[in-house]
Formats: structure tokens, C-alpha cells, sequence
């Protein structure tokens, strides 16, 4: 029985740690992604899934969504900052490319 009640409490502070971390990752990257924002920086992330049993499905028939619906696991493989500043001829050429 006191085998079973320390699994048990094993195993919940295994699902805390787990639910703290996506928490923390959550914010971390809703905080970097607001910050860059804020600065006319493009934030683009990059992950890799995992789709069980992928030589069953018919892929090239399938949507983007259908084929995202397959995936039961996702890793964050990067996060990349862009930026495009604004060159001082920048109005000229939208004008002179509005005018036609």
C-alpha cells in the first residue's frame, strides 16, 4: 500500500513539473514575442511533429489542417528574429508602384 501512495505521489508532482513547464515556456515566449513585436520585429518559430503511422494516410489529398489533426507531438526547434527596416526610398517606390 506504501508502495502504491508514493507512485501515486510520484507520479502528480511528475504532472506539476510537466504543467509548470509549459506554463513558463508559454510565458517566456509570449514575452519574447511581445517584446520584438513592440519593436517592428517579426518573431518565427520553427517545430518539428511527429505523425504516427504516416504511410497510411493519402497526404497529397489531405489539407494542411488534416494533416496537423495527425500530429500527437510537437518540439520548438528554433526561434528566429526577423527584421525589415524601412529604406529611405521606401515611399518613393510604393508611390511610383501605386501610380503604375
Amino acid at each position: 500500500m506504501i508502495i502504491i501512495i508514493s507512485i501515486i505521489i510520484i507520479i502528480s508532482f511528475i504532472i506539476i513539473i510537466i504543467i509548470n513547464t509549459i506554463i513558463i515556456n508559454t510565458i517566456i515566449i509570449t514575452q519574447i514575442r511581445d517584446g520584438f513585436s513592440s519593436n517592428s520585429f517579426r518573431l518565427m518559430a520553427m517545430a518539428v511533429g511527429v505523425i504516427p503511422d504516416v504511410h497510411e494516410l493519402d497526404l497529397l489529398r489531405m489539407t494542411q489542417q488534416q494533416v496537423e489533426a495527425h500530429v500527437t507531438h510537437m518540439e520548438l526547434l528554433c526561434l528566429m528574429v526577423l527584421t525589415n527596416n524601412i529604406r529611405l526610398d521606401s515611399k518613393s517606390t510604393m508611390t511610383e508602384l501605386q501610380d503604375g
